[in-house]
């Protein structure tokens, strides 16, 4: 879903940015009136935009008409978590690492903490574990569930 290239700032031109969504400032087809909301909500919960054939995430859009192309590995990240929360305010760059961080607990997770699990062969102690660029770093053994939560969202916060 890549927006850099003439198609995106042709694309950029017709719309306006208004609290968090985007309006179309003319036509852009027979179905879609002038100052209508631009796009539809996908399958993902995330807003999306077609345009003569190919598809847009707003998020990316909006963040593009303020601050320009988004750099080659970056992505835009809701710093609230609600992926339909497209003001400016919300969007930030990270990295996939880091976006990844910023993810909640999985369904399958039984403790519902993450980056934390049973140790396999103590299983009276708490394993606190992050991913950092593709790799999984061991941050230790801990005698409770929270004492390893605490050491993970330490070591978050050191990204």
């Amino acid at each position: 879903m890549e927006t850099t290239g003439l198609m995106c700032i042709d694309l950029l031109n017709l719309l306006s940015y208004r609290d968090g969504v985007l309006y179309w400032k003319e036509k852009p087809c027979r179905r879609v009136m002038a100052g209508s909301i631009a796009g539809n909500v996908n399958g993902t919960n995330r807003h999306q935009i077609t345009y003569r054939g190919k598809v847009y995430m707003r998020s990316r859009l909006i963040w593009e008409m303020h601050n320009g192309i988004i750099p080659e590995g970056m992505e835009v990240d809701h710093e609230d978590r609600n992926t339909l929360n497209d003001s400016i305010g919300n969007l930030r760059l990270l990295n996939r690492s880091n976006n990844a961080f910023n993810r909640g607990v999985q369904s399958n997770n039984k403790l519902g903490l993450k980056g934390v699990s049973k140790d396999a062969y103590n299983p009276n102690k708490f394993r606190a574990f992050i991913n950092v660029d593709g790799k999984t770093k061991n941050l230790g053994l801990f005698d409770t569930a929270e004492e390893a939560q605490s050491a993970y969202v330490e070591a978050g916060g050191l990204l």
